[in-house]
């Protein structure tokens, strides 16, 4: 008997690396649509774990204000009490050219 896994439980960079009828398992999991190509489903998933999202990856992150492809143009690291704030610079591709910060927190694994 197979054990469920939670979304919580799964890196960025394996969700990443997950073919879709993984993904499309996650989703039924965790109570989301399971319609859609990888590039949705990431994202449907990413906005279930992150709040919304406001995690870059590469090739899939997406404005959050017209949905366009964005690219990096700055990257800074701020080293904080519980692990390394990553600001990058972010601007879409789209007509309006969206530039605003992406804010992520990289907290430190764990040793066993």
């Amino acid at each position: 008997m197979e054990t469920e896994v939670k979304l919580d439980e799964i890196k960025t960079e394996e969700l990443v690396k997950m073919k879709a009828g993984e993904l499309k398992e996650l989703c039924k999991t965790e109570g989301l649509s399971c319609d859609g190509n990888k590039k949705e489903l990431l994202e449907r998933l990413q906005t279930k774990k992150f709040g919304r999202s406001d995690r870059f990856v590469g090739n899939l992150t997406k404005c959050r204000y017209c949905g366009s492809p964005v690219r990096v143009f700055s990257t800074s690291r701020q080293v904080i009490e519980n692990g390394v704030l990553l600001i990058r610079g972010i601007r879409c591709s789209g007509k309006h050219r969206h530039t605003y910060q992406l804010k992520e927190l990289i907290r430190p694994e764990k040793s066993q």
